[in-house]
């Protein structure tokens, strides 16, 4: 598990520890001088990411009673993220009478806005001593070398400004995401029958996001093929082959102009060479690698997604083999060890020789690109793998990162161009060759590709006639689908999320399938609710799809974390913006009709088409079974009842009707073959008759013993469907359900007891 290799390293490799533990989460023991003169009890244990969520207080949450417009100016409170574990409790426990409180959360704003999270609930408990006693671990890889650098080097406490700047982005999620959300939501799923069971989401980050992958869509859509005609002179050179050069028109989209130039260089019949350069370029060098650039070559390259990218690159980080892979920085610390990580890849035999050559060589002095000041660069740390240590795909995400590493202390990429220039009359010609020269870094960044093009030693003044000229026809392509990286290079240069979250607002838009990421190159080709999402937002309020609003968001949350702008008034500015845009989009929703009716089944067509199924307990008439959303319509009544999801239903038995409404039962087959059959009164499942009974009141569990259906249970037996009798009524008294728990990431701290 996560935590235990975080916990086994701080204890090895500071302490000689014993070790016990909690029910919920792991308590290391072990003793350490924290000064010179003071021998101390030290306990390390660990929490689960966020201990605490925000959200709405409980008179908020009802969707149906709440008007979303409410949402914008309710109060927030913190909830128990997993309030199951115990968490608060374990920590006050662990926390009872200690001198010191180490924080060893990950150094971002995230793991700021933890700390104060679990201050929150340990510093009343503490032994009250007049002295600091909050101290900072702030780290970047976990290495025996660093956590020891970072162990004697304790910074004053966490970040104050950093915290609330991730509790402004939480609460301005929230109230703008879930107002826009519960209401679009209601609207369509009145309207549309294949929209019932669909959560329809919209998020100030995720839909700027869907907003690049729809506007290319629909360039696509639009485009208009056009014929062009290029003209294509070519030579016969000495040893017979054939050199054709490239009219720096490129093309033209007239046929006529195409041949006019046909016929000058006819009546010309000669090329001049009028002018022959050469010149050296270069392919510089990359700059260190950030959680950006990681997640654009991890999806074009690797061809692993961002969401599982990230999961990899944060597996190998807690493996001690890579820093920390959330960062934003370019550049490399001035004390960072380079040494210490090429002699670490020295030990691998995929970059040994490599690694040899360029200690022998020298290294190139690495680029200056940008610093943050969050982390230092993503690379490998001085733990290297051992083999069969790592499975396939971490093996590449870890290749690929210590590769790229490699590449910015290798040389510059170096070739030599040659460009010759044609006239024939007024018309101009162009042919360009490369030699390299020196391949440099991309010999171990083997992605990044440099040809030669060897050419003629065609010389200035020298004449040519062509054995022929061609016009060569050709049709104009449309732009392709955005692919992932295309993606993330869009949302970086319009400000649309952080280095922690692009991929997770990538990973969003195809979890609630807005888009579909299709072949090899991981293109995001949006599907018919993406399409007609955008469409409507644009038609509605352009800027609720545009990236400006979303990107001064994230510019005036990141004034916060400096301590530049105040959080209570950034909060109102950003909410009532979003507030008066949500009330013009109330006003203006049936515009997204436009747009859902030419892909989506309303609910009147989808009832006239529908076929008659069982009979209706009000009126007596049949009633249409609508099978997209599994429900049943009276016309007559025009009632809808709404029935179990993930299965089909039928009729049991023409004569089979509910004594307490009169509605015909109906019987509902599961599409598991691990679930079984139910009976139901549709009128009894959507409104239980027993108010000590909640809805979703199946025949099975239904108290009227007078009714020859109530205990009513299919069985199956040698694959032929009965039903048995319940010999007892159901017990509603004890709706306990099992539960499973599993641990998110782990992130630590550390309680010191003297």
């Amino acid at each position: 598990m996560q935590w235990e290799r975080i916990v086994q390293k701080l204890v090895i490799f500071f302490f000689s520890s014993r070790r016990r533990h909690t029910r919920f989460l792991p308590v290391s023991w072990a003793r350490r001088c924290v000064q010179e003169t003071e021998p101390a009890l030290i306990r390390i244990t660990s929490v689960t990411g966020h201990i605490y969520i925000t959200d709405f207080s409980d008179e908020f949450q009802d969707w149906h009673k709440v008007d979303p417009v409410l949402l914008f100016d309710a109060t927030t409170v913190k909830k128990e993220a997993n309030p199951e574990n115990n968490l608060v409790q374990h920590l006050r426990q662990e926390a009872n009478d200690a001198s010191y409180l180490v924080l060893w959360l990950d150094n971002d704003k995230e793991g700021e806005n933890i700390c104060f999270e679990v201050l929150e609930n340990v510093r009343d408990i503490m032994k009250q001593e007049p002295f600091q006693q909050v101290y900072r671990a702030k780290f970047s890889s976990i290495t025996k070398q660093d956590l020891l650098h970072t162990f004697n080097t304790l910074s004053e406490g966490p970040n104050q400004f950093e915290a609330i700047s991730v509790d402004a982005r939480q609460i301005i999620d929230l109230k703008i995401g879930v107002a826009f959300s519960r209401f679009q939501t209601v609207y369509l799923k009145k309207r549309y029958e294949n929209l019932t069971q669909r959560l329809v989401t919209y998020g100030p980050c995720q839909t700027p996001t869907l907003g690049f992958c729809v506007e290319r869509h629909l360039e696509i859509a639009a485009f208009q093929q056009q014929q062009f005609w290029r003209i294509v002179p070519q030579f016969q050179l000495p040893d017979g082959r054939l050199q054709s050069i490239d009219w720096d028109q490129d093309r033209t989209y007239r046929q006529d102009e195409a041949n006019s130039v046909k016929q000058d260089i006819a009546r010309v019949n000669v090329f001049q060479v009028v002018e022959v350069t050469s010149k050296e370029g270069s392919r510089g060098r990359p700059e260190g690698l950030d959680t950006v650039h990681l997640l654009k070559s991890a999806s074009s390259q690797l061809k692993i997604g961002p969401n599982q990218a990230m999961q990899i690159a944060e597996k190998l980080y807690l493996g001690g083999y890579v820093t920390y892979p959330r960062t934003e920085s370019t550049t490399y610390p001035r004390n960072f060890d380079l040494m210490g990580v090429l002699n670490g890849l020295l030990q691998l035999p995929n970059y040994n020789e490599y690694v040899e050559r360029l200690l022998q060589e020298g290294l190139e002095r690495p680029k200056q690109g940008k610093d943050a000041g969050d982390h230092p660069p993503i690379t490998p740390t001085l733990k290297t793998p051992s083999p069969g240590e790592l499975n396939k795909e971490e093996w590449k995400m870890y290749d690929y990162i210590s590769r790229h590493f490699l590449g910015t202390v290798s040389a510059d990429a170096k070739f030599s161009k040659r460009i010759v220039k044609f006239q024939a009359g007024n018309h101009k010609f162009t042919l360009q060759g490369t030699t390299i020269l020196n391949v440099g870094f991309t010999q171990i960044m083997t992605w990044v590709k440099l040809y030669d093009k060897m050419i003629p030693d065609f010389q200035e003044g020298q004449s040519l006639i062509p054995v022929k000229v061609e016009i060569v026809p050709g049709k104009t392509t449309p732009p392709e689908h955005l692919t992932e990286s295309d993606l993330i290079t869009l949302m970086e240069k319009n400000g649309i999320g952080t280095d922690a979250s692009v991929a997770q607002h990538v990973g969003n838009i195809c979890d609630r399938n807005y888009v579909k990421v299709v072949g090899n190159n991981r293109k995001l080709v949006p599907t018919d609710l993406g399409v007609a999402l955008v469409s409507a937002y644009n038609k509605i309020d352009q800027e609720l799809v545009a990236p400006n609003l979303r990107s001064n968001i994230e510019k005036s949350v990141e004034l916060i974390a400096k301590g530049s702008a105040d959080c209570k008034k950034v909060l109102e500015e950003v909410l009532a913006i979003f507030k008066e845009k949500f009330l013009y989009f109330r006003e203006n929703v049936q515009d997204m009709d436009i747009y859902f009716k030419e892909v989506f089944i309303t609910y009147q067509d989808a009832i006239n088409s529908a076929s008659f199924l069982s009979e209706c307990g009000r009126c007596g008439q049949q009633m249409k079974y609508l099978p997209n959303s599994n429900k049943l319509n009276c016309p007559k009544c025009r009632f809808t009842y709404s029935l179990p999801q993930g299965g089909e239903i039928c009729v049991f038995e023409e004569e089979a009707k509910c004594p307490i409404d009169n509605f015909q039962l109906v019987m509902f087959k599961p599409n598991s073959l691990d679930s079984q059959p139910l009976l139901l009164c549709p009128n009894c499942y959507n409104k239980s008759p027993y108010p000590q009974i909640s809805n979703h009141l199946k025949c099975q569990d239904c108290p009227n013993t007078e009714c020859k259906y109530n205990g009513f249970v299919f069985g199956v037996s040698n694959g032929v469907m009965q039903n048995t009798m319940q010999s007892e009524p159901p017990n509603h008294m004890d709706n306990r359900q099992p539960f499973s728990m599993s641990l998110a990431q782990n992130q630590n701290l550390s309680l010191i007891h003297i």
